[in-house]
């Protein structure tokens, strides 16, 4: 779906519900869905990021995939691009200012690549369907037009069925750190 398109739909609210929905562990997915609508709002306005959908017949949200080159900074962007709006989530709040202490406190993963897969979530009756692949094979895609060259992504360990999927995509593990599992991925030009 086109990038304007995106922005003005209600496709960012299904994002969001998906979102809470699949990646129940994320700390965001704790933050609501009113948050979480501002955060894709401002990832989707933002020309750092590609968020791409694949949606079913009926129009329905099989699944997204969104990538950054500059992740460390969308929380700050929630802010600036939604202003008020994202005030009125206080646990979103007070999650953005955490997140970016600790990113700030910890560093950032031994990886330096040109993009971050930051999420994938497809819904749960299109699981091995191809939704997947296909957000991944469009997100690479567009990012080898952008001219990158390569990406990473992190998966937590304990999660085999997405490792798999990953290293069956073309990902190779590069390190375990902090109970997460660094994979990347050259861009073929």
């Amino acid at each position: 779906m086109p990038r304007n398109e995106l922005q003005e739909s209600s496709v960012l609210r299904e994002i969001a519900s998906l979102h809470a929905r699949s990646l129940r562990d994320n700390g965001l997915s704790r933050c609501g869905t009113g948050f979480i609508t501002c955060y894709y709002e401002a990832a989707a306005a933002h020309p750092s990021t590609i968020l791409l959908t694949e949606m079913t017949d009926d129009d329905k949200l099989a699944g997204f995939i969104l990538c950054s080159t500059d992740c460390r900074h969308l929380f700050s962007r929630v802010m600036r691009t939604t202003g008020f709006r994202a005030v009125r989530y206080p646990r979103g709040i007070v999650f953005a200012l955490a997140r970016a202490l600790v990113s700030w406190l910890r560093g950032s993963p031994p990886v330096r690549y040109d993009v971050e897969v930051v999420f994938v979530a497809v819904e749960q009756n299109r699981l091995r369907s191809g939704v997947g692949r296909a957000l991944l094979a469009k997100a690479l895609e567009e990012l080898r037009q952008r001219g990158k060259r390569g990406v990473f992504l992190r998966v937590a360990e304990n999660n085999v069925a997405a490792i798999g999927f990953y290293e069956s995509a073309g990902f190779e593990p590069v390190i375990n750190w902090r109970g997460k599992r660094i994979m990347r991925r050259e861009i073929k030009a």
